[in-house]
């Protein structure tokens, strides 16, 4: 006797898969990645400070952690931070997220 098998009609499988893939694609970014995502900006576009050479490595760490919070602060920040997880794709945040300069990062986001 033959195990029984269980049907499904290719046109409701083929909804199915079709749906799971769009969600996959669209998901949308979170806070969190849009927070990693414009770290790394501001870790790519901050010149390096000559002086903090001449610091010891916690203080640097101190130094740079401060330099981060104020522009944090500045309004372009502000505005990119809230209007991220609407308008960011998931492509657009994997592009920025592996960018190597902060001209290739925009050029990912615009």
């Amino acid at each position: 006797m033959r195990p029984a098998v269980m049907r499904v009609p290719s046109k409701r499988l083929g909804l199915v898969i079709f749906f799971m893939a769009a969600c996959s694609c669209s998901k949308k970014t979170t806070p969190a990645e849009c927070d990693a995502m414009l770290d790394r900006y501001l870790d790519l576009s901050m010149a390096p400070n000559p002086e903090l050479s001449r610091m010891p490595p916690q203080q640097v760490e101190s130094v740079i952690s401060a330099q981060k919070n104020e522009r944090r602060n500045e309004a372009w920040y502000v505005q990119a931070r809230a209007r991220c997880a609407a308008e960011v794709s998931r492509a657009e945040l994997e592009c920025a997220m592996n960018a190597p300069t902060a001209n290739d990062w925009e050029a990912c986001i615009d």
